[in-house]
């Protein structure tokens, strides 16, 4: 998930930088990929093939994955049921 979102953030988003963060909440992982780019409209934009293929992936796992995108850049968020310890 995380190499498909950063090849979108190439591909698409113009941004100066991106962020990475891997972190546990609760009982899940949380994947956030975070950039500066030019964002778009979720609301008004078809999702393309890439954001379909990992939400669908994603959910085959029992996780999710949430997009928001504004002008100032996009935040993809994808949270895994966390391995127990």
């Amino acid at each position: 998930m995380a190499v498909e979102a950063l090849t979108n953030v190439a591909r698409h988003a113009r941004a100066g930088q991106v962020a990475v963060t891997l972190s546990r909440q609760d009982d899940q992982a949380v994947l956030e990929i975070t950039d500066d780019g030019r964002g778009f409209d979720v609301q008004r934009t078809p999702i393309g093939q890439g954001l379909r293929g990992m939400r669908e992936r994603l959910a085959e796992r029992g996780s999710t994955l949430e997009v928001r995108s504004d002008p100032g850049g996009t935040t993809v968020v994808a949270r895994y049921p966390a391995p127990q310890l």
